[in-house]
């Protein structure tokens, strides 16, 4: 490969010609050989090529970002945003229904018809008497009592009443009776079914684990503060290694 003359004189300054200004080493000539001019376009193409995939990269992570605030601020929106109801259809005196943009107010409608009380037949019923204070019982003139009589006033009161117990299960136990050989001396009743072997947390209590943890995502700190509260002390450190 042939080469050009070498310049003599490389000037650093700017160069003015013709009142153009060109950068300095406008006619600096550097000889290479074919091996070196080879592996500077290789280098140039690798470095193109790597700084398009980076770019592409960026785009492609710039666009990811803005989907992902957009969805940020959409949740936002439905948990903390103000919410607003479309106006409703008003009746005039003339009986005809005009659209206005009044809100409708909330709850039950006036005019509606209400649906009652909800009946829960398959609730089982504790019953309780509650009876009137002694000195109530006696009528404040004569002090003679009041004479109970054999009806009530009943009202019923949904609650809920949920506590830790332990289930103690007593496995009877039968020995041999007779002088027969090649039979079992002593025989135990099977024992309970447990989720885990040789555990002493019962299956009722990894129901409720599984069902809060997977369908309600509540966290096990948090759980386990709740069946503190209700009387079943319970480490999130025996609850996260069964699973592991």
């Amino acid at each position: 490969m042939e080469s050009a003359p070498q310049h003599s004189a490389a000037c650093p300054q700017l160069i003015e010609t013709g009142g153009i200004t060109k950068a300095p080493f406008t006619h600096v000539v550097i000889e290479l050989t074919q091996a070196e001019y080879i592996q500077l376009k290789w280098d140039a193409n690798y470095w193109k090529g790597q700084y398009h995939q980076v770019k592409q990269k960026h785009e492609d992570l710039k666009l990811e970002l803005e989907s992902a605030q957009a969805r940020i601020r959409d949740l936002k929106q439905r948990l903390y945003g103000k919410k607003t109801e479309k106006g409703v259809a008003k009746r005039d005196r003339s009986g005809r229904y005009r659209h206005t943009d009044t809100p409708r107010p909330r709850g039950q409608q006036q005019g509606s018809k209400g649906h009652g009380r909800t009946h829960r037949p398959d609730l089982p019923v504790i019953e309780e008497e509650h009876d009137v204070a002694a000195e109530d019982k006696l009528r404040p003139v004569c002090t003679k009592p009041y004479k109970l009589l054999s009806q009530t006033e009943d009202s019923n009161i949904v609650e809920i009443k949920v506590k830790s117990y332990i289930r103690r299960v007593k496995r009877k136990m039968y020995v041999q009776g007779c002088q027969c050989e090649g039979v079992t001396g002593l025989i135990t009743a099977p024992p309970a079914p447990r989720l885990i072997p040789k555990s002493g947390i019962g299956i009722s209590v990894w129901r409720e684990v599984l069902l809060n943890k997977f369908l309600f995502s509540r966290a096990l700190n948090n759980l386990c503060t709740d069946y503190t509260h209700r009387g079943l002390c319970i480490a999130p450190g025996t609850l996260t290694m069964s699973f592991v």
